[in-house]
C-alpha cells in the first residue's frame, strides 16, 4: 500500500507502519524470501522529498534496527523508483551525484 508524506501526522503513520513491517518480519518460521518481503520499502520519487526520506529511513534502521532487530538487518532493502534517470533533477549535477554515492554507500 501507499503512505503520503504531506504533514507530521504522516510521518507518524509511516513510522507505524515500518516498525510493523519489522514485527512482521520477526514472526517464527518465516522463510527468508518473507522476511525480504516485509523489509522491502519502495519509495516512489527521487526528488528532494524521496531522497531525504530514503536517507532518514536508512539512519532509522541503521541507528534502531541493532538496538531491536540485529538479526533481521540482513534482510531490509530500500529501493528508490524514478520515472526519470536522474535524482534530485532541480538541483546542480554535483550534488545529483553525491546523493547517489551516499545512498549507495550500503
Amino acid at each position: 500500500y501507499c503512505c503520503f508524506l504531506k504533514q507530521v501526522e504522516d510521518a507518524r503513520r509511516i513510522r507505524t507502519a515500518i516498525v510493523n513491517c519489522f514485527e512482521r518480519a520477526n514472526i517464527p518460521k518465516l522463510t527468508k524470501e518473507e522476511r525480504i518481503k516485509n523489509l522491502t520499502f519502495a519509495i516512489i520519487g527521487a526528488g528532494p522529498t524521496g531522497i531525504e526520506f530514503a536517507s532518514e529511513l536508512r539512519d532509522f534502521i541503521e541507528e534502531d534496527g541493532p538496538k531491536y532487530y540485529p538479526h533481521l538487518l540482513q534482510y531490509v532493502r530500500i529501493k528508490i523508483i524514478e520515472a526519470s534517470a536522474t535524482v534530485l533533477a532541480p538541483f546542480d549535477k554535483s550534488l545529483q551525484e553525491e546523493a547517489i554515492q551516499q545512498l549507495n554507500l550500503k
